[in-house]
């Protein structure tokens, strides 16, 4: 009776594995990901389709794009893939421009805030060696609230680090949502590479 208790248990643990794989491989677990990713794309169309077709592109819906925060990084992306960065406005494609929609990106997925911050202000520049080569990066440190009924209202101003810049590898844009004033943004700064490198 034991044996085949213990029998009932492997074969239980196995199909609970396979279908544990089964869901990571169709895209279960990663689904909010590709949501989140197809809905930035979205938002952006009608400027991907435009260069995709060949056809003109609305300057001022560039423009009107390259200023929300949530489309702007999406989008300077999608411009130096298609090398197109001469529709877009200098003005905006200034590094830290680029970090603070990065930034805003992050917290707006699902997984993070779940929507862009009320309000949001570059606090510091630090310049530190990117974990796991032998490169400097600039990392920009923000602080940033959302406004209730939010959940995370409560929290006041909060912190959060965009980089390494330039973006030519991995970001390790990052906020634990922790209090701004709780660290200085060296210290902010530090938590997000200590957990880049763990």
């Amino acid at each position: 009776m034991k044996r085949k208790l213990l029998v009932l248990g492997c074969v239980a643990l196995v199909l609970f594995g396979l279908g544990l794989y089964l869901a990571m491989g169709s895209g279960g677990l990663d689904r909010t990901d590709r949501a989140f990713e197809a809905r930035l794309d979205a938002a952006i169309a009608p400027v991907t389709k435009a260069l995709d077709q060949g056809q003109a592109v609305d300057q001022a819906m560039v423009a009107a794009l390259a200023h929300r925060l949530d489309t702007r990084w999406h989008l300077y992306e999608a411009l130096e893939d298609s090398q197109r960065l001469d529709l877009f406005p200098p003005a905006l494609a200034a590094e830290p421009r680029l970090a603070e929609s990065e930034m805003a990106t992050w917290l707006l997925h699902p997984h993070e805030l779940g929507a862009l911050p009320t309000e949001m202000t570059l606090t510091a520049t630090l310049t530190r060696q990117v974990p796991g080569t032998s490169r400097q990066g600039t990392f920009y440190v923000f602080r940033f609230r959302v406004d209730p009924p939010h959940w995370a209202a409560g929290h006041g101003q909060m912190a959060g680090v965009s980089g390494p810049w330039p973006a030519d590898g991995p970001m390790l844009t990052w906020s634990e949502l922790a209090p701004y004033d709780s660290a200085t943004p060296d210290q902010h700064l530090d938590a997000l590479l200590a957990e880049a490198r763990s």
